[in-house]
């Protein structure tokens, strides 16, 4: 069975210890590589990305409780959609054509777009711990609080919950990544199997992840040393 945590986190102390398969990741941060954009945006939170667009929710500024949409090709921004009559947000996840919201408390608001700069509110879904994290992957919606929850996001239902606290998600390789902020461990869990593998200690706290096919990301945020280490999850 699967690690159980224990006052926060996964697992018990002494079994974080490197993988066999664990010793194969090549570490390739921190990032040296050459930024493609650089723009002042207006206080962005909750970055997601499609349609070639980052999504993003502003917080002060003129544009300060709507959607943000920037186009990646003409790096031009406009308003998507007006949320203002909802409230405050800081995390966003692009479902579909859904938009999940949630400002780390226990309530999370699910709108897609209206016509024009209006919404349509889907669902408001009260949780039992405050958010930390919403993601989309394998089909279902992700959602980090005092425990791991999976949600169907064509009903708002909880269809599965894990007894894991974690701060981080993301999903890639057809695996479920988790971070633990204050200790820096990387988790998996299989969403098949609902096996769960210790993976990688970043030796400093964490902040958010991201994952693809090939790289994991990591932002770290330990004194002075803000770095993005970048892992290769398929080495050769």
């Amino acid at each position: 069975p699967p690690p159980k945590p224990h006052t926060k986190g996964l697992g018990v102390a002494g079994q974080h210890t490197r993988l066999p398969d664990v010793e194969r990741l090549k570490i390739l941060a921190p990032y040296a590589g050459d930024y493609v954009m650089q723009r002042g945006l207006n206080n962005p939170f909750g970055v997601c990305y499609k349609d070639a667009s980052f999504y993003y929710l502003a917080i002060s500024n003129t544009m300060a409780g709507q959607l943000v949409r920037l186009n990646i090709e003409t790096v031009q921004e406009e308003v998507a959609i007006d949320y203002t009559d909802l409230g405050f947000f800081t995390i966003l996840s692009c479902v579909g054509e859904q938009y999940w919201l949630s400002i780390g408390s226990n309530n999370i608001v699910v709108i897609e777009q209206g016509e024009g700069k209006s919404y349509r509110l889907l669902y408001d879904l009260d949780m039992d711990g405050d958010v930390t994290n919403i993601v989309e992957g394998g089909g279902y919606v992700w959602v980090a609080e005092n425990a791991l929850q999976k949600i169907d996001p064509a009903t708002g239902n909880i269809v599965a919950s894990y007894p894991y606290q974690v701060d981080w998600l993301d999903y890639g390789n057809g695996l479920l990544w988790m971070g633990l902020r204050d200790n820096g461990w990387i988790f998996t869990l299989n969403p098949q199997s609902g096996e769960v593998k210790f993976i990688f200690d970043a030796g400093e706290p964490i902040g958010p992840i991201a994952c693809d096919e090939r790289y994991l990301w990591i932002t770290t945020y330990s004194g002075q040393q803000n770095l993005v280490l970048l892992i290769d999850i398929q080495p050769e």
